[in-house]
């Protein structure tokens, strides 16, 4: 008798099993963050409820030469003031 093929399912299964995301909701309690006490948590927005995005931190006076770098290439402070001026315009 070969047993390859209830080998092949059974590594299968496993691995789908290993794959899965499993949220809050079905493992219990959720994790909490490293050295955070649950009374300092900020409570959870009900669902359905928009989330803020992150507060956009201001442009500082003096930028660098060189204010990024993308896929390698740096990007100019005069190539990102063009861009800005570019999209201001609109």
């Amino acid at each position: 008798m070969n047993k390859r093929p209830a080998l092949l399912v059974l590594v299968v299964l496993l691995l789908a099993a290993g794959c899965t995301k499993k949220d809050a909701s079905t493992t219990g309690a959720p994790a909490a963050a490293p050295g955070a006490t649950p009374a300092a948590s900020t409570p959870a927005p009900a669902p359905g409820t928009p989330v803020a995005p992150p507060a956009v931190k201001p442009v500082p006076a003096q930028l660098p030469d060189v204010v990024a770098r993308v896929n390698g290439e740096d990007v100019s402070k005069s190539e990102l003031e063009m861009a800005v001026k570019t999209l201001e315009e609109r």
